[in-house]
């Protein structure tokens, strides 16, 4: 037992819990193999919402990479099995220095930081480099997942991913569909969109057996074609509006 009394299987469950919901489909995916690779772009804490640690609960190993030094910290404590890195990620080109604006929910912390997020005011100085960049000095040849969210900055991470080469499996992008860009990107690149959950679009290779239809109701079908084409055009004029209220404000 645990120096609380508690057994640590309830421990361990109460962790799963917490973690994003994206982790037991994602191992179902994958035939709920235990030597999946994964590369946890914008990992933020290493077990709330997080959607590579029920992976590496199931014995998976990857990379974290995250921007903010006290996640970090955490990450390297909870997350042993994996390689953390304390970068902000960018596209070809891009590498060098940015400044991370703070967030009052951590998940909302960004280079590029949006309007209708909370802010600390807090900024701190942080290295960029690609995705590319940190496969390479790891030394990985394949990837199985990556998983991006980091807060309007997923298309210059994606930039800074050699698809061609690494073939990830499987892409978690959280997109909130204030345009195509993200979509058009992997579509163009041999991706196909097989599923949705929350903020997250889950794509494939396009020569993947898996579908948007073997892997979603038509009732989480006709909900992804509402929000990806009837939505998105108000979600961006909305956007912009409440943009040009804050500047004026």
């Amino acid at each position: 037992m645990s120096t609380d009394g508690t057994e640590p299987q309830t421990i361990a469950s109460a962790c799963l819990a917490r973690s994003a919901v994206e982790g037991p489909g994602v191992w179902d995916y994958f035939g709920r193999k235990r030597d999946g690779i994964f590369v946890d772009v914008g990992a933020n804490h290493p077990v709330i919402k997080n959607q590579t640690f029920f992976l590496e609960c199931k014995g998976w190993t990857g990379i974290l990479i995250e921007p903010n030094p006290a996640l970090c910290d955490l990450l390297r404590t909870q997350r042993i099995r994996s390689r953390t890195f304390q970068v902000a990620v960018c596209g070809p080109g891009e590498e060098g220095q940015a400044e991370l604006h703070l967030a009052v929910e951590h998940t909302k912390s960004s280079l590029t930081p949006e309007w209708d997020h909370a802010m600390t005011g807090e900024r701190i100085g942080v290295s960029t480099r690609t995705i590319d960049s940190i496969l390479a000095e790891v030394g990985f040849d394949r990837i199985d997942v990556v998983s991006l969210d980091v807060e309007g900055m997923e298309l210059a991470a994606l930039r800074g991913l050699s698809l061609e080469k690494y073939q990830p499996a499987l892409i978690l992008l959280e997109d909130h569909f204030y345009d195509h860009q993200k979509h058009t990107y992997l579509k163009a690149w041999g991706y196909k969109l097989v599923k949705r959950t929350g903020y997250n679009n889950w794509y494939v290779p396009q020569s993947a057996s898996a579908s948007l239809f073997s892997m979603s109701s038509i009732f989480e079908i006709l909900r992804l074609w509402k929000k990806m084409w009837l939505n998105m055009p108000f979600n961006h004029i909305r956007r912009r509006m409440k943009q040009r209220k804050r500047a004026d404000s």
